[in-house]
Parts: C-alpha cells; sequence; structure tokens
C-alpha cells in the first residue's frame, strides 16, 4: 500500500470558516454505470460543488483501465492544494484506492488496516462478487478556527465479517475524537448495520447506489462534535453511485 500525503509540517490554524462543506464521492474510476468516461464532469462538479474537504472512492492511478491516468493527480487542484491517498490496491501496472482533498492543512496522518480475509458481495440481488482486497482508512487532522477535526476517508469490505470487524474499530474512533468526520463508502447493506452509530447523523441519510434506483445507502457521512446544518445526495449520475454533501460548522 503506497500513501502521498502533501501537507505541512506543522499545525496550521486557519480562521474565518464559519460554514463548512463535506462531500463524499465514489467515482467508479471515473466511469458511469454504463461504463462512459466521466471524471472532466466529475472534476468540474467536484471544483464546483462548494466543499472544503472531499472524501473520494475507487481512484486509479496510472493503470491501463484509465489510459494510465494519474487520477488523483488530475483531480487534484489550486482549489483544494492538500492531498492525502491511499493506494491500496496494487495492479500489475499502477495502482487502485482512495484519495481525500482538503481546503485546509492536513496534518497528523495515519493509515488504519481493515480486516480483509473474506470474498463478498455488495449485495445478493446484485451478484456482484470479489475476492478479499486491502481495505485501509485514511486518517488526518485538519485544525479549523482553533479546534481540531479528525477526517477518515474509507472504503469498507465487502465480506460482511470483515465488514462487521471494522466497524468495530470505527466505533474506536468516534470514541477517541472529539470531533471527527467519517465518510465514505461503508458497503452496507442495511443502514441496522450501523445501529451503534445511531447518534451520529444517520437521520439524515439517503440511499446513493445503484444511480438508476437508489435503494442502497451504501455511502455515508458520520460526525461527531459538529453541528449538522444539512445533508443532500445530489443527483449527479457521472458514476454508479451518487454523492453525499454535508454541511455543517465547528462547535
Amino acid at each position: 500500500m503506497d500513501l502521498k500525503v502533501k501537507t505541512e509540517d506543522k499545525d496550521s490554524v486557519i480562521s474565518g470558516a464559519k460554514k463548512l462543506k463535506a462531500l463524499t464521492y465514489n467515482l467508479h474510476h471515473g466511469v458511469d454505470s454504463k461504463g462512459r468516461d466521466t471524471l472532466k464532469y466529475i472534476k468540474d462538479y467536484l471544483n464546483n460543488s462548494g466543499a472544503d474537504f472531499l472524501f473520494l472512492q475507487e481512484i486509479d492511478y496510472a493503470n491501463k483501465r484509465s489510459n494510465f491516468l494519474d487520477q488523483g493527480d488530475y483531480l487534484s487542484s489550486s482549489l483544494y492544494p492538500y492531498v492525502m491517498e491511499s493506494r491500496h490496491h496494487n495492479y500489475k501496472e499502477g495502482h487502485y484506492g482512495n484519495i481525500l482533498l482538503s481546503k485546509f492543512p492536513i496534518n497528523k496522518t495515519a493509515i488504519i488496516s481493515l480486516p480483509h480475509n473474506y470474498s463478498g458481495h455488495i449485495v445478493d440481488a446484485l451478484e456482484v462478487t470479489h475476492k478479499p482486497e486491502a481495505r485501509f482508512i485514511t486518517k488526518c487532522k485538519v485544525n479549523v478556527e482553533g479546534q481540531e477535526l479528525s477526517l477518515l476517508n474509507l472504503h469498507l469490505p465487502l465480506a460482511e465479517p470483515d465488514r462487521e470487524k471494522s466497524l468495530a474499530l470505527l466505533i474506536k474512533e468516534f470514541k477517541n475524537n472529539d470531533k471527527i468526520i467519517m465518510a465514505g463508502d461503508f458497503n452496507i447493506k442495511e443502514l441496522k448495520e450501523l445501529s451503534e452509530f445511531d447518534n451520529f447523523n444517520l437521520n439524515k441519510t439517503y440511499p446513493t447506489y445503484p444511480v438508476d434506483e437508489p435503494i442502497y445507502f451504501l455511502d455515508q457521512i458520520l460526525c461527531s462534535g459538529v453541528n449538522v446544518l444539512s445533508m443532500e445526495s445530489p443527483k449527479i449520475d457521472f458514476s454508479d453511485h451518487y454523492p453525499l454533501l454535508l454541511e455543517f460548522s465547528i462547535e
């Protein structure tokens, strides 16, 4: 697993941010549900979303199926100068993983390894199966208005036994951080899998998959220690998932 971070050497404080936005989006390596290349439209949407933090999953890094484009570099811009990537799945040529883009300097980075012992399927009706693959949570901290905020970007395992263990790790992260936003593709079949997170914004979530008829709550933004102002799921069909957009303020 390769890790790339573009950050600063010391903690930084940026003041003046009252309302903030966090967006999570599984990009399906830059193609829509019909296999059409939509990466340019995704980039335009992200840059105009108003989000301060982008939690993105299923990013290709210079592998064959994406014409050897480093999608992480492509999606980074002057709007999001701070980057934390996890290239956790290695191909013969290139990598595959997640990326966190931030308008705020990133500090105190860490990687949390997730269980990946089982093959699994996303939902029985879809008959989508995969072999086990390494999964990681990328964790960092930013300083907003003098207060430290933890950010976790994730893509949980497909197999239920591995996912249950992963969720147990996430519960510990919530308990150990006063202010935290945890976002990504949770790969859950039903919301009841997140029953232990019922105090963390679950009343404001939406189904995001599949885009043709979203019925599964795969993608989530969970938070604690911040004021939730709004949550929406923009109907942007540039991937096989819809994004989630959270507006919040720091207490």
